[in-house]
């Protein structure tokens, strides 16, 4: 038996009692996690397995087009720390050869996004390494590697996440994905309201029970 509910919930009728250890059959089935499961009748989003063999959803990228632009504003606009970004949440390079408030259309800005969140990805199948993680999960950890960057998540300036998945401790990556502050361009941190609502957001997903918005 767990110590306290299985965070993903309700499954079938095999795990309605979420205080029940792999179905309630371990010596048949191993959930040593109560976050992913590769029991039979287990919803494909909680299925554990490798990072290299996952992408990112539909709804996860929905998630990051919601978070990143709201107002359905494409053009290249201030991030809120003077930063110019471009569609949605594209961080604007000097190869891209655009200034503010330029106009973006709309497959420049999937093409951006797209792209953006192939490096994202990347990021965390580095991450995470030979650790399984569900699609949920890696739905959440690609919108942080998004939001934040590579550099960011590094053992040095994430240790508490790095050390969580080192452990295997989905728990202790569940309560590492709060990001709230921003750097501007004169290097003040500065916390943003908007990351801390996405930050929310974003351990849901990673705990398996969002209810997604449309973009």
């Amino acid at each position: 038996r767990f110590y306290s509910n299985d965070p993903v919930g309700f499954r079938d009728i095999h795990s309605f009692n979420r205080y029940a250890y792999a179905n309630n059959n371990p010596y048949k089935y191993i959930d040593p996690s109560g976050m992913c499961s590769n029991a039979p009748g287990t919803d494909a989003n909680d299925v554990c397995q490798s990072a290299s063999n996952l992408n990112i959803s539909q709804k996860g990228i929905d998630h990051i087009k919601k978070s990143e632009n709201d107002t359905g504003n494409l053009s290249v606009q201030d991030d809120g720390l003077g930063n110019p970004t471009a569609g949605y949440g594209h961080k604007v390079t000097p190869q891209d050869n655009l200034k503010m408030n330029d106009p973006i259309s709309q497959s420049k800005a999937d093409s951006l996004l797209a792209q953006d969140i192939a490096i994202a990805e990347g990021v965390v199948e580095n991450l995470v390494g030979s650790l399984p993680v569900s699609q949920n999960e890696f739905d959440a950890l690609t919108d942080l590697a998004f939001n934040v960057g590579a550099g960011k998540l590094s053992p040095q300036n994430s240790p508490g996440l790095n050390a969580a998945i080192k452990a295997g401790d989905y728990e202790g990556m569940s309560n590492n994905l709060k990001y709230t502050r921003g750097v501007n361009k004169q290097g003040q941190s500065l916390s943003l309201p908007g990351l801390a609502t996405r930050s929310a957001e974003r351990r849901t997903i990673f705990r398996g029970n969002i209810q997604y918005k449309n973009p």
